[in-house]
């Protein structure tokens, strides 16, 4: 089974239970605090996530880190994640765990790309078409790629739509060749 596959099922576990429970917002804000932790201390990852480290003390120093801080669902299920030896696959699952608590708000999480910087004029359009479009609150991350000859790239989940120039340019010679 692939990565992707093993940790959308931890993910929606982890979301069915927590909305069950009435907890999604604390386990949602565990998981952010435990990403933002493991991006901030290399040694930390490491440590946790080097099968060589004998689990009990890992344990240990999870409890010390993490007892006083989470949910005690999100304790219970990154111990369950230690015992399985699937802490390699946690970075995935809080994306993927992310992505769904978006999804059951309602809000799509959208990516731009844009050759230069977008007005905020032009952002609220482009928030408001979206919305339209896709009829959820738009969660719209954008950012400046010098690299973009003119136009923007929207990235919707692993849908990738380019109206930029270099794009443009690109389908006009494929259209040329074609007809020649």
């Amino acid at each position: 089974m692939n990565v992707n596959a093993i940790s959308q099922r931890y993910a929606q576990a982890l979301l069915q239970v927590s909305l069950e429970k009435k907890i999604v917002e604390g386990v949602y804000q565990d998981l952010q605090s435990l990403q933002e932790l493991l991006k901030s201390s290399q040694e930390l990852r490491e440590f946790w996530m080097y099968p060589k480290v004998p689990r009990k003390i890992r344990e240990a120093v999870f409890q010390k880190l993490f007892a006083a801080r989470f949910e005690p669902l999100t304790l219970t299920f990154l111990g369950f994640l230690m015992q399985k030896d699937r802490l390699q696959v946690i970075e995935q699952i809080i994306a993927d765990f992310e992505v769904m608590v978006r999804e059951e708000r309602g809000i799509l999480a959208i990516q731009a790309k844009s050759s230069v910087r977008f007005t905020e004029d032009q952002e609220k359009a482009l928030k408001l078409r979206l919305r339209e479009k896709f009829r959820k609150e738009i969660e719209l991350a954008v950012s400046v790629d010098p690299d973009l000859i003119g136009g923007f790239k929207l990235q919707i989940k692993d849908q990738i739509f380019d109206t930029s120039l270099a794009f443009q340019l690109q389908n006009f010679k494929n259209q040329l060749l074609t007809v020649i």
